[in-house]
Formats: C-alpha cells, structure tokens, sequence
C-alpha cells in the first residue's frame, strides 16, 4: 500500500539547516495500523507530510495509492514521467488519503454537517448525495445526534470524530494520523482509539499513526518505526519491539509503557525495595507469549530452592496479546541462583540481572 525508499527532506533558513528526515525506507502493508513513534523532533511528523506530497521529500522514491513517485530536487515525478507533477495531480493523489490532525482544524463557524461536507462540495456530488455520505459518515463516527452543532458546542474527543469524518469523506483507503490523541484527556484517547481500530478493521482502512507516546502504539498498531534525529533506528512487530527493544530510545519508550518502569528510579534513589544482600540477584523477567502463562516462580522456588522476593509486576495488552513482566529479588547459594536463571532462560523467559549482592 505504502513503500519509501531512501527518503530525505531537509529545511534550510539563512539561521540553520535541518535534516528533518534523512535516508528513510519504510514498507506499511495494506490494511494495517503502523505507527511511528518519536520525541518531538524526530522527524515523525514531516515523514507523514511527505507520504501525501505536502512535504516534497528531496530525494528517493515512492509507492503510494497506486502510483509509483520519483523524487528529486523537491520535485515529484509521477509514473516515470519526465515532468513534474503540476499541483492537479498532487491535489488528486493528497485527496486519495485522510489526514488528521492533533488540533482539529475545524471551521468554527460551521456546523458539524458543513464540517464534513465541505471537502465534498468540491467534487462535482449534487446536494443529496452529499447529505447521504454526511450521515453515513456521521453514523461511523457516533455523532448523528451532532450534525446541527457548532465545534464550540463539542468536546475535545468529539471534535475529533467530526475531524475523522471529514477525513473519510472522500472514501480514502490510507488515513495519515499525526499527533490526533495528543491534546485529549484519557477517556477521549481511548474513544478515539478505539473508533480508529473499528475503521481499520470494518473498513479495511490502512492507517499511518503519527504519535510520540508509546501507550498510542501499544493499544492499536500492528507494526511501529521509532524515528530519532531524522532516521529510523528500530522497526518492527508492536510485541516484537515491546518484548525485546534493541536501541536506547526504544528502552525508554517501551519502559513509559510499562508499570515496571518504576523500578529505573528506584534504583537511581538507591530504594530499599531494590537493595540486595550477599546471596541476592535483583533481577528483570519477561514472560512473551511463549511463557507469560507458565508457574515460573513455583517451579523455580519448588525445583531449585530459591526464595522469590516481588518487587513490581505487570501485564501488559498489546492488541489481542499479552506481554508480562516481573521485577524480583531471588535469593539462594550461587549453584541454585545459577540453575534457575538456566531453567528460566531454556523456558524462553528473558532473564536481565539488575542487581548482584
């Protein structure tokens, strides 16, 4: 549905030069949710500004709604054409994909019906037909109750809704997501998330979510790409990459996911929950989906004589799957330390010593 290849854009200003993006490849598959995480900066946001041409990439290529794009020198060139593409044709192939936006950008002045129809006024549709798909749009997002409202009348997580709609109108297959949970309270993240997993499943709508807080990714995406300084360090499965993060930044995001990030200021501060005596290991587990319904701690304490001590514990839902995790003190002469750290490890739980007494 979505492939990049080698792609860069860089901003220059007589101040400075930015290499937003710098040699980006990245592959979304039909019909998934792919998230892209990063900290402000990263690049996340002008990444999905380029996949729908508002941001001219300087270089690469790409393949997106069907059409194969050639970039050079800010120029698009459609289809191996040898001119570049005019603004009708970017026009047609930004049309071809939703695109959401953390604020909003509603017409305040307009009712929740003229929000959404709006982009469909421009299409050729005749009145009836317009007012048809509003509906239909207005049923999808829960907001048929709404359409004679203004956006002051509305709250944060229905303003967005009313955005998604809009964003819909013209029945796109791909819907660009950047930073649209952002500004919404808990209860409103998760409405909203939960609407755009129902689009993507009953709709078969393949979506790009642009998101710098990891507990977006772990509710909804499939796949996820951690930008940092402009480049793609990590990518992969969502479990994949919560289970076993390679690089730093991703550490830390899975880790502010996660209960058991507790346990990093713990032992920063030296807490007596994490101080460990001669004979003690502090140690990190992760149950996979593999091993996350195991007696693991029975089996050990039953098998191997070694006391367990449960500092922090969680479960964590990625999607339809579980995750588990388990910070704990164990305690028993070095011999059974070492077979059960062994037995653990063979029953495909990842074992991290934190800790040594």
């Amino acid at each position: 549905m979505i492939e990049i290849s080698h792609i860069s854009k860089t901003f220059t200003s007589r101040e400075n030069t930015v290499d937003a993006v710098r040699d980006v490849s990245l592959q979304v598959r039909e019909g998934e949710i792919f998230g892209v995480i990063g900290n402000s900066g990263a690049g996340k946001s002008t990444l999905v500004r380029c996949l729908n041409l508002l941001e001219i990439p300087d270089s690469g290529e790409m393949r997106v709604a069907g059409r194969r794009i050639a970039l050079r020198g800010g120029r698009a060139y459609f289809d191996g054409s040898s001119r570049p593409a005019g603004e009708k044709q970017l026009g047609q192939l930004r049309r071809s994909m939703g695109m959401i936006f953390q604020h909003f950008n509603l017409l305040d002045r307009s009712t929740v019906f003229d929000n959404i129809a709006y982009p469909l006024r421009y299409t050729g549709m005749n009145r009836t037909d317009i007012s048809s798909r509003v509906m239909e749009l207005l049923r999808l997002v829960g907001l048929t109750d709404k359409a004679g409202a203004y956006p002051s009348q509305l709250s944060g997580g229905q303003k967005q809704r009313v955005a998604i709609a809009r964003a819909l109108a013209g029945s796109p297959k791909i819907l660009l997501s950047d930073e649209a949970t952002s500004a919404l309270d808990p209860d409103a993240t998760e409405s909203i998330l939960n609407l755009l997993r129902t689009l993507n499943e009953e709709l078969g709508l393949t979506i790009v979510l642009i998101t710098h807080e990891m507990a977006v990714i772990k509710a909804i995406a499939h796949r996820v790409a951690v930008m940092e300084n402009g480049l793609v360090v990590e990518e992969g499965d969502v479990y994949d990459v919560f289970a076993n993060p390679q690089q730093d930044i991703t550490r830390r995001f899975v880790a502010s996911a996660t209960a058991l990030s507790r346990v990093d200021k713990l032992l920063r501060e030296d807490s007596p929950l994490v101080q460990v005596k001669p004979g003690e290991m502090l140690l990190r587990l992760t149950f996979s989906r593999e091993s996350v319904g195991d007696a693991a701690i029975s089996a050990i304490s039953r098998d191997y004589g070694v006391s367990v001590n449960i500092v922090l514990a969680s479960v964590e839902a990625l999607r339809d799957d579980t995750l588990g995790g388990l910070i704990a003190v164990f305690q028993g002469r070095p011999d059974q330390l070492e077979g059960a750290v062994s037995w653990l490890e063979e029953n495909r739980i990842k074992v991290e010593v934190l800790r040594r007494g």
